[in-house]
């Protein structure tokens, strides 16, 4: 087994980590990876989730689904395989979102850099075990809640 991190962001405001861990068993055909975010608000010394800051409705979920699409394809999957995999994938994102604000999200985390929001998918193993997709903040700033101390400087 192998552990490791990331730090997303760190200043002020917030510190954001991903935790990634790999490990592989004799009885398994291939290594498994495990991802986990920690958001940490510094002001209020609390972990928060992404609802608390944006507002997660049907199109915030479309802006997550096309970045997902556009870099799988982008990794080169196989003609024909596209649109099952999509289908598969993307069921249910929007329960995905509820549970990642609820804790209860398995396989879906998501992480702040400096210039994006990261949402981390874990998929099959053929296709490269995750997703990453690096939402730029410009494009999610209309669903940031008035209420976020991320309103006040979006730069984080």
């Amino acid at each position: 087994m192998e552990i490791d991190y990331e730090i997303g962001i760190a200043n002020h405001k917030i510190i954001s980590v991903l935790i990634k861990v790999y490990f592989m068993k004799s009885s398994m055909p291939h290594p498994f990876d495990l991802y986990q975010s920690l958001n940490f608000d510094l002001q209020n010394s609390k972990q928060f989730i992404l609802g608390e800051h944006y507002n997660i409705d049907d199109s915030f979920v479309d802006i997550f689904v096309n970045y997902s699409k556009t870099q799988l394809r982008e990794n080169g999957i196989r003609e024909g395989y596209e649109e099952p995999l999509f289908e598969t994938l993307f069921e249910d994102v929007n329960e995905k979102f509820y549970k990642i604000d609820e804790g209860n999200a398995t396989n879906f985390c998501s992480y702040f850099t400096e210039n994006h929001l990261v949402i981390i998918e874990q998929t099959i193993y053929a296709i490269g075990s995750h997703i990453e997709s690096l939402i730029d903040y410009n494009e999610i700033e209309s669903y940031l809640k008035p209420i976020s101390f991320l309103y006040n400087d979006f730069s984080l």
